[in-house]
């Protein structure tokens, strides 16, 4: 059962779902869904430009609602239709227990934009803690400012891997500075 209000369609289309069929959708003049015949609600939206999404369907608190579980593909951030399938199954589970999954979704994604980047935690650190507690809090922040902040100062503190922290270590050592790179550290 295609929403209309929510992707104007000419056509309702109907697969039985597997990889291949799935990367056999072409794309056409609008964008279309392509719904699967054996589970009710789950659809590959098609773009113009070739684009594919997993999408679900569903009905909480008697309200039509739709919302993209991800983008169809191999790769980081993109889903297989095992991957998909997966989602689809954590989202329905949401659903038995009264958990509207497209609100979830919503709020994870505000959250990821709205985490603290490095800068914001590195001035929190100089504020909070080192100014208050240490006489050194001038060095500390010529340290971050000087290796930290031009690497990372953008990034979400979250993104960070301990392999990028290696290598920012280790390439302060590079240069001969072990100390720093331990204060810094």
């Amino acid at each position: 059962m295609a929403l209309h209000h929510y992707e104007p369609m000419s056509e309702v289309i109907r697969i039985r779902w597997n990889a291949r069929a799935i990367q056999a959708l072409k794309p056409r003049e609008k964008r279309f869904i392509a719904w699967d015949i054996s589970r009710t609600g789950r659809g590959v939206r098609v773009a113009p430009t070739g684009r594919k999404s997993f999408i679900l369907e569903y009905r909480f608190e008697g309200r039509p609602r739709m919302m993209t579980v991800g983008p169809y593909g191999k790769g980081p951030g993109k889903l297989t239709l095992a991957a998909a399938n997966t989602a689809y199954a954590e989202a329905e589970g949401m659903l038995e227990n009264g958990e509207d999954p497209g609100s979830a979704l919503v709020d994870k994604r505000r959250e990821e934009r709205e985490a603290e980047t490095v800068r914001e935690l590195v001035d929190q650190y100089i504020e909070r803690y080192a100014k208050a507690k240490k006489k050194s809090w001038r060095e500390d922040l010529r340290l971050l400012e000087k290796d930290v902040i031009p690497a990372w100062g953008k990034k979400k503190v979250a993104t960070i891997q301990r392999k990028q922290v290696i290598h920012l270590l280790d390439r302060i050592v590079d240069r001969g500075s072990p100390i720093a790179a331990n204060r810094t550290f």
